[in-house]
């Protein structure tokens, strides 16, 4: 692997840990920035794209939490020429200004592209394996079967 590869993918996994922790802190602006300017975000069956639809799927999904925290497991990550992709785990442990708390696992399959020499994301889907009680006592979705295999 060449020294670009390598602080390429560095730089990707950083992009998904500055995304947990704009999230982590609820902080709408440094979460934008890891996007493309026409990034895409695949999501509970929708779509949004591009940074003003992004910022109101966003405000909608955690304008009523209180807390909210992403735990990233190790992730693959493939640099391939001028783009890449990778996928990731994601558990995540939320509560509303209610006090309702929430549970959510699946995984995160991303593009990433570089703009003005910076790596973003170019598209996040998200495949949804549980949401529910933190006890796992919801239903349980099958890990998709395309789920573990290469992208080309």
């Amino acid at each position: 692997m060449s020294d670009t590869a390598v602080a390429d993918e560095l730089e990707i996994r950083n992009l998904v840990a500055r995304y947990a922790d704009a999230v982590l802190r609820l902080d709408p602006a440094s979460w934008l920035e890891t996007w493309a300017s026409e990034g895409e975000w695949e999501l509970l069956g929708e779509s949004s794209r591009g940074h003003e639809a992004l910022a109101a799927r966003l405000a909608a999904l955690t304008g009523g939490l209180e807390y909210v925290m992403q735990f990233v497991g190790a992730g693959i990550v493939e640099v391939s020429g001028s783009g890449a992709w990778g996928r990731w785990p994601i558990v995540e442990h939320a509560r509303t200004r209610e006090g309702t708390a929430l549970f959510t696992m699946g995984a995160y399959s991303d593009d990433y592209c570089q703009e003005n020499g910076v790596w973003r994301f170019a598209r996040r889907g998200f495949s949804l394996f549980y949401m529910g009680p933190p006890d796992l006592s919801g239903r349980l979705m099958p890990v998709p079967e395309d789920l573990g295999k290469e992208r080309s």
